[in-house]
């Protein structure tokens, strides 16, 4: 379900104060109220609100501030989101602003200051009754699967009817052929479904111009046992720090898909709300999230699905690195050495130690360092004359005979090497590796 927010915008703090301290009285927990104190802060949070999912159906705007006027902001706004309703508020009547508000943003009401706040709750409440019961795209598409549901629930039904009653007109092998057919028309539907999600979840993904923007020597080597994948990469800037993570959700194929979409959105948005967030603190607020939205408990043994993450931070400006790891760790190979930097023995999500805290290792960065992270799907693959993993040690071995190999042969390498020792046997679960190599 959609998050439902309020915008107040104003120049003036009183007044933001005054117009959320009545909104939260009056709404509740129903909307959640947000205030900005510019049209440009404003605008900063639609983008993020609309990005991340979030329903805008009210936004409220003071006509006279500093740099972008009130019509300006609301003309703009209804070119991000047409659904929103707009509501003009301003203490000097201009009826030139609110003409241009009515014709260029769909202006839905124009309220003078001072106002009663009854007048202005009420007001507030009709716009939410008419964002809510105008007929959107979403409703009808709603109204059009509950459809589709009880046409199916119907279509099963008929088609049970005919074939007991004319089971007797066709030979066995018939009724099982057109069977055979129908489970291969759902099997393709549901392939097509799932591939659908396999675009939704590259989508999140960052591309590799985005990571070579600061890491231009770098490789990423992603390997889904399914169409989609419970492992995802995750890369974020923000100002002069730069985070990058690899993660292992529980489970593969769509389930695991789903959590992966839910850490990289929690991700997003931790990062995006805090001033300053070190490593060990992102994941305390993941799992905090992630134990909250699935509900869970220490009485509830069914719903302990989490993720293990190795999380790195990196201070551009001061060549920093602070690295933290839900039961993940960090590679390093500096001066010919590889250095095993540990995580956390505990995963994202429900934990018997719910009191412990995630802790951060602060690495000075050189050039030429070069950093991995990786999932356990490589090091866990079985292949090889005895059946074995493939291993840590091993693994640990390999990067250390290719690291002085540009990033995109040493991607070449883990590939071929991990299909070589597979051989005939299947691929066991998502296999993700995440170099970087440090330059000027």
């Amino acid at each position: 379900m959609k998050k439902s927010l309020i915008i107040c915008v104003d120049d003036e703090k009183v007044i933001l104060t005054s117009l959320k301290a009545q909104l939260r009285k009056a709404f509740d927990s129903e909307v959640a109220i947000e205030t900005c104190e510019s049209a440009e802060e404003a605008l900063d949070l639609v983008d993020y609100s609309l990005k991340n999912d979030y329903d805008i159906p009210v936004i409220i705007s003071d006509h006279i501030m500093p740099g972008m006027k009130g019509d300006e902001f609301l003309y703009i706004m209804h070119q991000k989101s047409r659904k929103t309703l707009s509501i003009l508020l301003t203490g000097q009547a201009d009826a030139e602003a609110v003409g241009r508000a009515l014709n260029r943003a769909k202006l839905y009401r124009y309220i003078s200051k001072p106002w009663e706040e009854p007048d202005l709750v009420l007001t507030i409440k009709e716009a939410l009754r008419s964002y809510l019961q105008g007929s959107t795209i979403e409703e009808q598409k709603l109204e059009l699967e509950k459809f589709v549901v009880k046409l199916k629930e119907y279509n099963e039904t008929l088609e049970q009817k005919v074939l007991e009653r004319t089971s007797e007109l066709f030979s066995k092998s018939e009724i099982l052929e057109r069977q055979k057919n129908e489970i291969e028309i759902q099997k393709n539907n549901l392939t097509i479904s799932i591939h659908y999600a396999e675009r939704i979840q590259s989508a999140v993904f960052p591309t590799d111009e985005i990571i070579s923007e600061n890491f231009p020597e770098h490789f990423v080597l992603f390997k889904p046992l399914d169409i989609v994948s419970g492992d995802f990469y995750w890369y974020l800037q923000n100002n002069n720090d730069v985070f990058v993570a690899v993660a292992d959700c529980t489970g593969h194929g769509v389930p695991g898909a789903f959590m992966s979409i839910l850490g990289i959105t929690f991700l997003n948005e931790i990062v995006h709300r805090s001033v300053v967030c070190t490593t060990n603190e992102l994941l305390d607020r993941l799992s905090s999230n992630v134990i909250r939205t699935l509900h869970q408990s220490q009485n509830n043994s069914h719903t302990r699905d989490g993720m293990e993450v190795a999380l790195c931070r990196f201070d551009l400006k001061n060549k920093r690195l602070q690295f933290a790891g839900a039961f993940r760790p960090m590679f390093m190979i500096r001066e010919n050495l590889l250095h095993h930097i540990t995580g956390d023995n505990m995963p994202i999500g429900i934990y018997d130690d719910e009191e412990r805290k995630f802790t951060s290792n602060d690495i000075t960065l050189k050039k030429d360092d070069i950093i991995y992270l990786f999932t356990d799907g490589y090091v866990d693959q079985i292949g090889g004359a005895d059946r074995k993993t493939f291993k840590t040690n091993r693994f640990k071995e390999l990067l250390l005979d290719i690291f002085r190999l540009p990033m995109t042969e040493q991607k070449q390498v883990l590939e071929r090497k991990i299909e070589e020792w597979k051989g005939e046997f299947e691929q066991i679960d998502d296999i993700l590796v995440l170099g970087i190599k440090i330059t000027d």
